[in-house]
């Protein structure tokens, strides 16, 4: 239903009008009156109506100066001039000023008045594809502009962004007012949606001379609202934060600030991620913190993590990982570098127990650091659990299977016969036979291969280095690591790696 708001001074006239035609038929919804040009601004600011039938002469304010007064201030709406036998030249003036048509209020009857509602029904409805198109085109217009500005915010090298020459970066058709709103939400319309409600004195902000635009990575939302017009403002009220995601908006600013802004917001959406905040916040509130290069997330416990994982010891995995994610919102590591690492640890460990993985959606698009927290511990389960389905016994020899499960939990340890002799109670030699024939190699030859086997996914899926990795899987020095190894695979732990990394690589073709 297209909007309509009638205006005539004198009430006798405006119920005859009003109760002339059923405006629903024809599609309009009456949703308003008003009996003079400033009622009726009123309400063009609060309804932003599709059709404005309007008197011309009428006290307070004309309808020639409402006219002007709506064009002035940017509203699109129709106008139908209702005029008597000695105003044409009000009319004529309504006309210059892109009112749709007149009618003259002694003549005007059912037939004329459904006629020029015909006719501007057809003027909203290729209005109205003119503005999908060029909401379509406005969503795409700035995509360039906003990829190269995330990119910069979040270069891995020492140092800040580059943002002091942000309007080299502008097209040249740029408006120059930008309102702007990044939302820990990727389902674009619900932001969108979201973000034209609030701060905006009135809802003509919904069909003003806007361009409205989007950018969405990891799981990040941001709004932008482009514009010509000085952005009128308030601040949101407190019951229109009914949102289950934080969001930070900036008041409108010169687009020559955006690149600024816009790191400024997603520095305070990182906090808000880390501490579960919801609701809208301003980016003036800083929380405290100044823009300073990125801290590094030590290796230590992501390191500790991947082995303790190796050996499927659960409580420490679980004790690990809340050390890895305080660390993380201690030093308020941006929210894609969080979620890049949880997605890269997730298909490591997919690979780890040989599990086809499972989608990464489910991460990226987390709205909060703890809710990121336990749906990746659930996933470690579900690949501990895996792992544990998979690693069926190899013997029929109760004890033989109980040394091989130490082995494949333990590897990092130092692991003998005498030790294992000593586990399960039995006299060493006896278990030297008895596991070369449950097994078909002895136990040293075992361990080796075994690690061997663990080694190979720490080179090919972590930057461990070669020493790092060796002691990881349990080998005692370098050297020793290497000549097994290379005795095991006829290829040494570096050269795997190079290969590995080739195969990986992404094919071109020509």
């Amino acid at each position: 239903m297209w909007k309509l708001i009638i205006v005539e001074d004198e009430p006798l006239v405006r119920r005859t009008i009003v109760g002339r035609i059923n405006w629903r038929e024809h599609g309009f919804e009456l949703v308003g009156e008003a009996g003079n040009g400033q009622e009726a601004f009123e309400l063009i600011r609060s309804c932003s109506p599709d059709l404005v039938i309007t008197d011309i002469v009428m006290p307070l304010m004309d309808g020639i100066e409402l006219l002007k007064e709506t064009r002035t201030g940017g509203w699109d709406c129709r106008f139908l001039m209702l005029t008597c036998m000695n105003e044409f030249e009000f009319a004529r003036q309504a006309l210059e000023y892109g009112a749709s048509g007149y009618l003259l209020k002694l003549s005007m009857d059912v037939k004329s008045l459904e006629a020029a509602l015909h006719k501007i029904k057809r003027e909203l409805e290729s209005r109205a594809e003119v503005r999908e198109l060029q909401a379509k085109q406005s969503l795409y217009r700035y995509r360039d502009l906003y990829r190269s500005l995330w990119d910069r915010f979040y270069l891995r090298d020492n140092g800040l962004p580059g943002l002091e020459n942000e309007m080299e970066s502008l097209p040249a058709f740029s408006p120059q007012n930008v309102f702007m709103c990044a939302f820990l939400n990727d389902n674009t319309d619900f932001c969108l949606e979201q973000a034209r409600r609030i701060g905006f004195l009135g809802s003509d902000v919904m069909n003003g001379p806007y361009e409205w635009s989007s950018f969405t990575q990891d799981g990040i939302t941001t709004v932008f609202c482009w514009s010509d017009r000085t952005l009128a403002w308030k601040v949101p009220a407190s019951d229109e934060s009914g949102i289950l995601c934080a969001a930070v908006y900036a008041k409108p600013f010169s687009a020559s600030k955006l690149g600024t802004v816009w790191f400024d917001a997603l520095l305070m959406l990182d906090r808000c991620w880390h501490d579960g905040r919801i609701g809208f916040v301003s980016v003036d509130a800083r929380f405290g913190q100044s823009r300073q290069p990125f801290s590094a997330l030590s290796w230590s416990h992501e390191r500790e993590l991947l082995l303790i994982f190796e050996q499927s010891k659960v409580e420490a995995c679980k004790t690990i990982l809340d050390l890895l994610w305080n660390e993380m919102r201690e030093l308020t590591i941006p929210v894609t570098f969080v979620k890049e690492t949880t997605v890269r640890l997730d298909h490591l460990f997919a690979r780890i127990v040989n599990h086809p993985g499972l989608p990464s959606g489910e991460l990226t698009g987390v709205a909060s650091s703890q809710r990121l927290k336990e749906l990746f511990w659930q996933r470690i389960e579900r690949y501990l659990q895996h792992k544990a389905a998979s690693e069926e016994d190899l013997t029929d020899h109760e004890e033989i299977n109980k040394i091989i499960r130490f082995i494949r939990q333990n590897y990092d340890e130092n692991i003998t016969l005498k030790s294992m002799a000593r586990y399960v109670a039995m006299e060493e030699h006896y278990v030297s036979r008895l596991f070369k024939s449950k097994v078909g190699e002895n136990l040293i030859n075992y361990v080796q291969h075994y690690r061997v086997e663990k080694a190979k996914v720490f080179l090919a899926e972590s930057d461990l280095s070669v020493s790092d990795v060796g002691c990881n899987v349990g080998f005692s020095n370098d050297n020793y690591f290497i000549k097994i190894f290379k005795r095991v695979t006829g290829i040494t732990p570096s050269v795997y790696r190079k290969r590995m990394e080739s195969q990986n690589e992404p094919q071109h073709t020509s």
